[in-house]
Formats: structure tokens, C-alpha cells, sequence
């Protein structure tokens, strides 16, 4: 008979850091970013707080390994080139509002901290504008070349983001939710998809 206690399995450094992520998840979108501590993140994970910084140096790096914009990155790139704009804008103005896949909720927790804006917005350039850059350039009629892909998918992506934007602030006089709402900025962000730049002033939907 072996009377020798169970041995407990050392938590990985993938789990560790797994934990601490999912932890860190729960703070900044429900908290500000900038009232929250490594401390109090480490302290609910059950590390030390020079351990996390051991991992992700600083609390927006550790930000940045949290931010998930797949689900967004996954519907420009499956959905039909003519629908692209209608997704963002839907995706803006009726997705989820919370949790790390949200631009909105991570602007909104980010707010008032610079190095943490740019974290989000640069990780938002990196999955969302790649995928939208490949879409344009790809399928987009009359691209001239690389440059002309470009522009687009950052004009679009401004809108995008402007739109985000009206939605945190809640400016008035503008549909903000519905059908409509949809219809309406999904129309402007797909003209600057399939238009070259120059053009858009001639050819932009009237506004609803």
C-alpha cells in the first residue's frame, strides 16, 4: 500500500499566466484603467505583482496580451466584400459592449490614459486593419495599387472607430441603434471601401 501523499502539480508558467490574463480581463472592464493596480490584480490571482511585471513587464503590456479582436477580424473576413461596411457598422452599434473583444468597452476603460489608448488602438491596426487591408486590395473595385488599399481601409476604419466613438459619447441628433442606424453607417463605411478616396465626395450615400 502506498501511503505517500498525493503529490500537488506545480501550476506552469502558461497556467500562471493564463490566470492572471483572465483575472486582469475581469478589472479593466469593469474598472478604469488607470484606477487599477497590479497589486490588486495580483493579489485576486494569487501571485506576486513583480511576477506579473517578471511576465508582462507593464500594466499595458499586460493589457495588450488581453485584448481579443478576432471575433471582428472573423466577420470582416467572412463576410460577402458588398456587406463589409453594414458588418462594422452593426458590429459597432448592436455587438457586445463589454469584455476584451470590445473596442468600445476597452476605449471606455482606457479613457484618460494615453499609453493605454495606444495599446488598444494599435492592437485594433494590427488584427482589424490587416484583415481589412486584404479584403480591399483583394476584392475592391478600381484599387490602383497597395496605397490606394490603404487609404480606404483607413478611412473605414476611422469611421469605424468615430463611430465607437458618438456611441461612448452619446451625442445627439444621430440613429444610434436600430436598423436604420445600421443601414445608415454601413452605407458610408462601404462607400469608402469600394471607392477610390478621391471619388467620395461625388459618389457618398446622402446622409439619412
Amino acid at each position: 500500500m502506498n501511503s505517500n501523499p498525493p503529490r500537488h502539480r506545480r501550476p506552469s508558467s502558461a497556467d500562471t499566466r493564463a490566470r492572471i490574463i483572465s483575472v486582469a480581463s475581469e478589472y479593466f472592464t469593469r474598472k478604469p484603467f488607470s484606477k487599477i493596480s497590479l497589486k490588486e490584480i495580483a493579489d485576486e490571482a494569487g501571485v506576486s505583482a513583480p511576477l506579473i511585471i517578471k511576465y508582462f513587464r507593464t500594466k499595458e503590456g499586460l493589457l495588450e496580451n488581453l485584448i481579443d479582436f478576432s471575433p471582428m477580424r472573423d466577420v470582416i473576413c467572412d463576410a460577402d466584400f458588398d456587406d463589409i461596411g453594414r458588418s462594422l457598422a452593426d458590429d459597432a452599434i448592436n455587438g457586445e459592449r463589454s469584455g476584451t473583444a470590445s473596442l468600445i468597452a476597452l476605449l471606455m476603460a482606457t479613457a484618460g490614459s494615453q499609453a493605454a489608448v495606444r495599446t488598444v488602438t494599435d492592437k485594433f491596426q494590427e488584427t482589424i486593419g490587416g484583415a481589412l487591408f486584404d479584403r480591399i486590395r483583394e476584392e475592391a473595385p478600381g484599387v490602383v495599387d497597395d496605397d490606394d488599399a490603404e487609404q480606404r481601409c483607413q478611412y473605414a476604419l476611422a469611421m469605424y472607430t468615430g463611430l465607437c466613438t458618438v456611441l461612448i459619447n452619446y451625442t445627439r441628433g444621430i440613429p444610434i441603434e436600430g436598423p436604420a442606424a445600421v443601414d445608415s453607417y454601413g452605407a458610408h463605411i462601404q462607400n469608402v471601401i469600394a471607392s477610390p478616396i478621391g471619388a467620395l465626395t461625388d459618389a457618398a450615400p446622402a446622409a439619412d
